[in-house]
Protein backbone atom coordinates (compact mmCIF):
# COMPACT_ATOMS: atom_id res chain seq x y z
CA UNK A 1 0.00 0.00 0.00
CA UNK A 2 2.88 2.68 1.00
CA UNK A 3 4.13 1.92 -2.60
CA UNK A 4 0.55 2.44 -4.40
CA UNK A 5 1.09 5.90 -2.29
CA UNK A 6 4.19 6.91 -3.05
CA UNK A 7 3.21 6.29 -7.10
CA UNK A 8 0.31 8.28 -6.85
CA UNK A 9 1.53 11.14 -4.84
CA UNK A 10 0.08 14.61 -5.84
CA UNK A 11 -3.06 15.13 -8.29
CA UNK A 12 -1.74 17.10 -11.22
CA UNK A 13 -3.71 18.89 -14.21
CA UNK A 14 -3.45 20.25 -17.50
CA UNK A 15 -4.74 20.75 -20.89
CA UNK A 16 -3.93 18.20 -24.07
CA UNK A 17 -0.68 20.86 -23.91
CA UNK A 18 1.55 20.20 -21.21
CA UNK A 19 2.22 22.86 -18.80
CA UNK A 20 5.60 24.60 -18.23
CA UNK A 21 7.41 22.91 -15.32
CA UNK A 22 5.26 19.82 -15.76
CA UNK A 23 7.08 16.55 -15.45
CA UNK A 24 5.53 13.36 -16.83
CA UNK A 25 1.68 12.79 -17.76
CA UNK A 26 -1.24 14.98 -15.62
CA UNK A 27 -3.85 13.12 -13.69
CA UNK A 28 -6.60 15.38 -15.17
CA UNK A 29 -6.45 16.61 -18.52
CA UNK A 30 -9.36 19.55 -18.63
CA UNK A 31 -11.65 20.84 -20.89
CA UNK A 32 -12.95 24.28 -21.45
CA UNK A 33 -16.28 24.76 -20.07
CA UNK A 34 -19.33 25.24 -22.18
CA UNK A 35 -20.54 28.54 -21.67
CA UNK A 36 -23.83 30.48 -22.83
CA UNK A 37 -26.70 29.54 -24.86
CA UNK A 38 -28.10 27.28 -22.04
CA UNK A 39 -31.76 27.32 -21.73
CA UNK A 40 -34.18 25.13 -19.27
CA UNK A 41 -34.02 21.80 -21.40
CA UNK A 42 -30.17 21.39 -21.29
CA UNK A 43 -30.53 22.80 -16.90
CA UNK A 44 -33.07 19.47 -17.13
CA UNK A 45 -30.57 17.04 -19.01
CA UNK A 46 -28.09 18.45 -16.48
CA UNK A 47 -29.80 17.50 -14.09
CA UNK A 48 -31.00 13.40 -15.45
CA UNK A 49 -27.13 12.78 -16.23
CA UNK A 50 -26.23 14.20 -12.64
CA UNK A 51 -29.07 11.68 -11.30
CA UNK A 52 -28.36 8.89 -13.03
CA UNK A 53 -27.96 6.04 -10.65
CA UNK A 54 -25.25 4.03 -11.89
CA UNK A 55 -23.30 6.42 -13.82
CA UNK A 56 -23.75 10.18 -12.35
CA UNK A 57 -22.30 12.44 -15.18
CA UNK A 58 -21.86 15.68 -13.71
CA UNK A 59 -19.68 17.90 -15.97
CA UNK A 60 -23.09 19.15 -17.58
CA UNK A 61 -24.15 20.16 -14.56
CA UNK A 62 -21.08 22.03 -13.44
CA UNK A 63 -20.46 23.45 -16.76
CA UNK A 64 -23.88 25.32 -16.32
CA UNK A 65 -23.28 26.44 -12.89
CA UNK A 66 -19.90 28.00 -13.96
CA UNK A 67 -22.31 29.60 -16.84
CA UNK A 68 -24.98 30.85 -14.23
CA UNK A 69 -22.44 32.51 -11.46
CA UNK A 70 -21.45 35.49 -14.73
CA UNK A 71 -24.62 36.62 -13.50
CA UNK A 72 -23.49 39.70 -11.36
CA UNK A 73 -26.79 39.46 -8.79
CA UNK A 74 -26.02 35.95 -8.03
CA UNK A 75 -22.66 36.44 -7.66
CA UNK A 76 -23.25 39.36 -5.21
CA UNK A 77 -25.61 37.30 -2.82
CA UNK A 78 -22.65 34.68 -3.02
CA UNK A 79 -20.10 36.81 -1.74
CA UNK A 80 -22.16 38.70 0.72
CA UNK A 81 -22.83 35.36 2.13
CA UNK A 82 -19.06 34.01 1.95
CA UNK A 83 -18.24 37.42 3.59
CA UNK A 84 -19.86 37.25 6.86
CA UNK A 85 -17.87 34.28 7.34
CA UNK A 86 -14.33 35.20 5.66
CA UNK A 87 -14.53 38.80 7.47
CA UNK A 88 -14.61 36.80 11.15
CA UNK A 89 -11.43 36.99 13.54
CA UNK A 90 -10.47 33.48 13.63
CA UNK A 91 -7.83 32.42 16.64
CA UNK A 92 -6.93 28.55 17.80
CA UNK A 93 -5.96 28.41 21.51
CA UNK A 94 -4.42 25.37 22.90
CA UNK A 95 -4.98 25.17 26.80
CA UNK A 96 -6.37 28.48 26.70
CA UNK A 97 -3.54 29.96 24.65
CA UNK A 98 -3.08 31.27 21.35
CA UNK A 99 -1.05 28.97 19.57
CA UNK A 100 1.36 31.32 17.67
CA UNK A 101 2.53 28.37 14.82
CA UNK A 102 -1.17 26.99 14.34
CA UNK A 103 -2.32 31.17 14.37
CA UNK A 104 0.62 31.36 11.76
CA UNK A 105 -1.32 29.29 9.41
CA UNK A 106 -4.51 30.48 9.80
CA UNK A 107 -3.75 34.40 8.68
CA UNK A 108 -2.16 33.03 5.98
CA UNK A 109 -3.22 33.51 2.03
CA UNK A 110 -4.26 29.02 2.00
CA UNK A 111 -6.37 29.35 5.28
CA UNK A 112 -8.68 31.90 4.05
CA UNK A 113 -8.86 30.65 0.56
CA UNK A 114 -9.40 27.24 2.48
CA UNK A 115 -12.27 28.23 4.32
CA UNK A 116 -13.79 29.94 0.93
CA UNK A 117 -13.63 26.75 -1.10
CA UNK A 118 -15.27 25.06 1.96
CA UNK A 119 -17.99 27.23 1.43
CA UNK A 120 -18.59 26.38 -1.82
CA UNK A 121 -19.19 22.92 -0.85
CA UNK A 122 -22.77 24.23 0.28
CA UNK A 123 -23.05 25.74 -3.29
CA UNK A 124 -22.04 23.44 -5.78
CA UNK A 125 -22.98 19.97 -3.59
CA UNK A 126 -19.06 19.54 -2.46
CA UNK A 127 -14.76 20.22 -2.37
CA UNK A 128 -12.17 18.10 -2.52
CA UNK A 129 -9.04 19.20 -2.11
CA UNK A 130 -5.31 18.31 -1.25
CA UNK A 131 -2.90 19.49 0.87
CA UNK A 132 0.80 19.34 0.83
CA UNK A 133 4.00 21.12 1.75
CA UNK A 134 5.26 24.45 0.32
CA UNK A 135 8.66 24.83 2.16
CA UNK A 136 7.64 26.10 5.67
CA UNK A 137 3.98 26.60 4.89
CA UNK A 138 0.90 24.47 3.95
CA UNK A 139 -1.00 24.99 0.93
CA UNK A 140 -3.48 23.18 -1.20
CA UNK A 141 -5.17 22.44 -5.18
CA UNK A 142 -8.50 21.98 -5.18
CA UNK A 143 -9.59 18.93 -7.72
CA UNK A 144 -11.81 20.32 -10.23
CA UNK A 145 -15.80 18.67 -9.54
CA UNK A 146 -16.24 17.83 -13.34
CA UNK A 147 -13.13 15.43 -12.38
CA UNK A 148 -14.56 13.82 -9.12
CA UNK A 149 -17.19 10.99 -8.71
CA UNK A 150 -17.44 11.54 -5.11
CA UNK A 151 -19.90 8.77 -5.11
CA UNK A 152 -17.27 5.99 -5.96
CA UNK A 153 -14.92 7.89 -4.43
CA UNK A 154 -12.92 8.24 -8.16
CA UNK A 155 -10.66 10.54 -9.72
CA UNK A 156 -11.21 11.12 -13.32
CA UNK A 157 -8.41 11.92 -15.96
CA UNK A 158 -11.32 13.26 -18.85
CA UNK A 159 -14.91 14.79 -17.55
CA UNK A 160 -16.46 12.32 -19.55
CA UNK A 161 -14.88 9.44 -18.13
CA UNK A 162 -17.17 7.09 -16.40
CA UNK A 163 -13.94 4.94 -14.64
CA UNK A 164 -11.61 6.14 -12.98
CA UNK A 165 -8.60 5.96 -9.93
CA UNK A 166 -9.60 5.21 -6.30
CA UNK A 167 -9.18 8.24 -4.59
CA UNK A 168 -8.00 6.75 -1.49
CA UNK A 169 -4.60 6.36 -2.99
CA UNK A 170 -3.88 9.62 -2.97
CA UNK A 171 -2.22 11.31 0.04
CA UNK A 172 -3.74 13.86 2.24
CA UNK A 173 -7.14 14.76 0.38
CA UNK A 174 -10.21 16.22 2.54
CA UNK A 175 -13.73 16.07 1.30
CA UNK A 176 -16.32 18.49 2.34
CA UNK A 177 -19.84 18.18 1.61
CA UNK A 178 -22.14 15.41 0.83
CA UNK A 179 -21.85 12.62 -2.83
CA UNK A 180 -25.09 13.03 -4.06
CA UNK A 181 -25.95 16.64 -3.18
CA UNK A 182 -26.81 18.80 -5.91
CA UNK A 183 -25.85 21.97 -4.11
CA UNK A 184 -27.33 25.48 -3.88
CA UNK A 185 -26.90 26.40 -7.01
CA UNK A 186 -29.35 23.93 -8.71
CA UNK A 187 -32.19 25.97 -7.41
CA UNK A 188 -30.76 29.56 -8.29
CA UNK A 189 -29.64 27.89 -12.04
CA UNK A 190 -33.95 28.09 -13.25
CA UNK A 191 -34.46 31.88 -12.11
CA UNK A 192 -30.85 32.91 -13.70
CA UNK A 193 -32.21 31.41 -16.15
CA UNK A 194 -35.17 32.73 -16.56
CA UNK A 195 -33.54 36.03 -16.05
CA UNK A 196 -30.94 36.06 -18.68
CA UNK A 197 -33.73 35.50 -21.65
CA UNK A 198 -35.91 38.34 -20.07
CA UNK A 199 -33.38 40.86 -19.96
CA UNK A 200 -32.89 39.49 -23.71
CA UNK A 201 -36.40 40.00 -24.50
CA UNK A 202 -36.39 43.47 -23.08
CA UNK A 203 -33.31 44.41 -25.07
CA UNK A 204 -34.92 43.52 -28.18
CA UNK A 205 -37.82 45.56 -27.13
CA UNK A 206 -36.15 48.38 -26.38
CA UNK A 207 -33.70 48.03 -29.63
CA UNK A 208 -37.07 48.01 -31.96
CA UNK A 209 -39.72 50.49 -29.57
CA UNK A 210 -36.93 52.61 -27.89
CA UNK A 211 -35.47 54.18 -31.10
CA UNK A 212 -36.66 55.48 -33.91
CA UNK A 213 -37.22 53.66 -37.21
CA UNK A 214 -35.42 56.33 -40.00
CA UNK A 215 -38.44 55.95 -43.72
CA UNK A 216 -37.38 56.09 -47.03
CA UNK A 217 -39.95 56.31 -49.52
CA UNK A 218 -39.29 56.27 -53.40
CA UNK A 219 -42.08 57.23 -56.28
CA UNK A 220 -43.79 53.36 -57.34
CA UNK A 221 -41.56 52.14 -60.25
CA UNK A 222 -39.03 54.11 -60.22
CA UNK A 223 -35.94 51.30 -59.70
CA UNK A 224 -33.37 53.85 -59.91
CA UNK A 225 -34.62 56.58 -56.98
CA UNK A 226 -34.89 52.99 -55.26
CA UNK A 227 -31.68 51.52 -55.60
CA UNK A 228 -30.44 55.74 -54.19
CA UNK A 229 -32.95 55.00 -51.22
CA UNK A 230 -31.39 51.46 -50.15
CA UNK A 231 -27.95 53.08 -50.70
CA UNK A 232 -28.23 55.90 -48.35
CA UNK A 233 -30.57 53.55 -45.59
CA UNK A 234 -27.20 51.44 -46.00
CA UNK A 235 -24.48 54.12 -45.52
CA UNK A 236 -26.17 56.36 -42.90
CA UNK A 237 -25.89 53.87 -39.44
CA UNK A 238 -27.36 50.89 -37.64
CA UNK A 239 -31.01 51.77 -36.91
CA UNK A 240 -33.65 50.53 -37.93
CA UNK A 241 -34.67 51.24 -41.25
CA UNK A 242 -38.04 50.89 -43.61
CA UNK A 243 -38.17 51.48 -47.02
CA UNK A 244 -40.91 51.60 -49.30
CA UNK A 245 -42.77 53.24 -51.86
CA UNK A 246 -44.98 55.74 -51.27
CA UNK A 247 -47.81 54.36 -52.20
CA UNK A 248 -47.00 51.58 -49.19
CA UNK A 249 -47.13 51.92 -45.15
CA UNK A 250 -46.41 50.14 -42.23
CA UNK A 251 -47.23 49.75 -38.41
CA UNK A 252 -45.51 48.36 -35.59
CA UNK A 253 -48.40 46.79 -32.96
CA UNK A 254 -47.03 46.19 -29.71
CA UNK A 255 -48.48 45.83 -26.48
CA UNK A 256 -51.31 47.88 -24.46
CA UNK A 257 -48.56 50.49 -24.10
CA UNK A 258 -44.77 50.46 -24.20
CA UNK A 259 -44.72 51.69 -20.42
CA UNK A 260 -46.36 48.58 -19.37
CA UNK A 261 -44.18 46.38 -20.96
CA UNK A 262 -41.30 47.36 -20.17
CA UNK A 263 -42.33 47.02 -16.57
CA UNK A 264 -43.30 43.50 -17.21
CA UNK A 265 -39.96 42.62 -18.08
CA UNK A 266 -38.22 44.90 -14.93
CA UNK A 267 -40.83 42.86 -12.68
CA UNK A 268 -40.27 39.56 -13.68
CA UNK A 269 -36.46 40.39 -13.35
CA UNK A 270 -37.01 41.61 -10.08
CA UNK A 271 -38.79 38.83 -9.16
CA UNK A 272 -36.06 36.19 -10.08
CA UNK A 273 -33.55 38.29 -8.02
CA UNK A 274 -35.42 38.16 -4.64
CA UNK A 275 -35.81 34.75 -5.62
CA UNK A 276 -31.68 34.04 -5.72
CA UNK A 277 -31.94 36.59 -2.73
CA UNK A 278 -34.06 34.65 -0.75
CA UNK A 279 -32.53 31.59 -1.47
CA UNK A 280 -29.20 32.78 -0.37
CA UNK A 281 -29.56 35.22 1.88
CA UNK A 282 -33.03 33.88 3.60
CA UNK A 283 -34.24 37.51 2.93
CA UNK A 284 -34.43 40.27 0.00
CA UNK A 285 -34.49 43.77 2.09
CA UNK A 286 -30.77 43.55 2.54
CA UNK A 287 -29.88 43.31 -1.08
CA UNK A 288 -32.48 44.92 -2.47
CA UNK A 289 -34.35 47.87 -2.97
CA UNK A 290 -37.61 48.51 -4.19
CA UNK A 291 -41.13 50.67 -3.74
CA UNK A 292 -41.29 48.08 -1.08
CA UNK A 293 -37.88 47.75 0.97
CA UNK A 294 -34.67 49.48 1.05
CA UNK A 295 -31.53 48.61 2.26
CA UNK A 296 -32.08 50.79 5.62
CA UNK A 297 -34.85 48.80 6.20
CA UNK A 298 -33.19 45.78 5.70
CA UNK A 299 -30.56 46.45 8.30
CA UNK A 300 -33.55 46.97 10.43
CA UNK A 301 -35.16 43.87 9.62
CA UNK A 302 -31.81 41.89 10.68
Amino acid sequence: MSKRQKRAGKITKSGNLPRPGQKGPATIILTQPKRFGIDIADYMLAIRAFENVDYSRRFKLYDLYDDILMDTHLTSVIEKRKNAVLSSVIEFRRNGKPDKAVNEQIRSPWFRRLIGDILDAKFWGFTLVQFYRKGEWVNYDRIPRKHVDPVRRLILRHQTDTTGTSWDKYPDLLFIGEPEELGMLAKAAVWVIYKRNDVADWAQFAEVFGAPIREYTYPTDDDEARQRALADAESTGSMSVFVHAQETMMELREAANKTGSSDLYDKLCERCNSEISKLFLGNTLTTEASDKGTQEIGRAHV
